[in-house]
């Protein structure tokens, strides 16, 4: 009986571990590098946890063709207004995105997106932490 309670119990925590979803912890200033593995990776849409939780989008100069090509290199809205307050800088080179200096203000869940406009190519939650500060002497 107790061996059928311990395989039960185990049986729910993978169960709930492998439904979670993939989250980065970053310092704040320090960068993030995202490997974009799909060919059909141009860009991300993110949601950020301060505000509204509209999404925002940015596509790479790099990979992105045809309409959102002339928003490129800037966080924009859905109808492709740039956003003054979206201040976070993305460089791509070979496979990898790489976000610059990450604020507590640029916390949220970021999608990978193609040219289609429903299909997501994978996400991740991204928490940026505020270091402590450093004890008294």
């Amino acid at each position: 009986m107790k061996l059928l309670i311990v395989i039960l119990l185990l049986a729910v925590i993978s169960l709930a571990s492998a439904e979670s979803e993939p989250v980065e912890h970053i310092l704040q200033g320090e960068n993030l590098q995202y490997p974009l593995y799909n060919e059909k990776a141009i860009g991300f849409k993110r949601q950020i946890v301060e505000g509204s939780m509209e999404s925002q989008f940015y596509y790479l100069c790099e990979k992105t063709k045809g309409e959102k090509k002339k928003n490129c290199g800037s966080w924009v809205d859905e109808k492709g207004n740039k956003i003054a307050s979206a201040t976070l800088k993305v460089t791509f080179k070979g496979i990898e995105a790489t976000f610059i200096k990450l604020s507590t203000k640029d916390q949220g869940r970021y999608y990978v997106i193609s040219e289609k406009p429903k299909e997501e190519l994978g996400y991740l939650r991204v928490n940026v932490l505020t270091p402590a500060p450093l004890p008294k002497q």
